[in-house]
């Protein structure tokens, strides 16, 4: 849900300086640091499609209004439609905050025709990939992941990331 920042303005004009991390301020005129969400998750589907993949899913959740996700959801739609690939609403899963949901609930492996690769909008959904590739036996399924996690490089299949520099 999207926080109006509008509270924040009697503050303001009492002088105090006010910076938003990680999402831009609604509401009211403020300096913000954020990742290049967008960005990010544009690069992350153009590696999976200039690699051959024409089945890329996405795993995360899919935004009414929280910035992050509007974001990187917009990213993963421009990738497609530059590739010319048609977007397919059976290769997304939402909704799962945990990672242990995520990986329960991955639908796309179970269909017909599942995804050759995965971009997964944060490190928990790229996690619940993981573990829900690694319960199928599926070592075929490309990954990128928006966020790096502990552990990322220890696997076996390998994959990629989008990892943000927190500093």
């Amino acid at each position: 849900m999207s926080q109006h920042s509008g509270y924040l303005r009697s503050e303001r004009r009492r002088g105090l300086p006010i910076v938003f991390v990680d999402r831009p301020p609604t509401g009211l005129a403020a300096d913000s640091v954020v990742s290049a969400n967008f960005e990010g998750a544009l690069q992350a589907v153009r590696h999976l499609a200039a690699h051959g993949h024409r089945r890329i899913a996405f795993v995360g959740d899919v935004p009414a209004t929280l910035y992050t996700r509007r974001e990187r959801w917009r990213g993963y739609r421009q990738a497609l439609d530059e590739a010319g690939i048609r977007y397919s609403p059976e290769l997304v899963e939402q909704g799962h905050h945990e990672t242990d949901e995520a990986a329960a609930a991955y639908r796309p492996l179970r269909i017909a025709d599942p995804p050759t690769a995965i971009f997964a909008g944060n490190n928990l959904a790229c996690m619940g990939v993981v573990m829900a590739l690694t319960r199928a036996r599926r070592h075929d399924v490309a990954i990128v992941g928006f966020d790096d996690f502990v552990f990322a490089y220890v696997l076996h299949s390998g994959i990629t990331v989008v990892a943000q520099d927190v500093e």
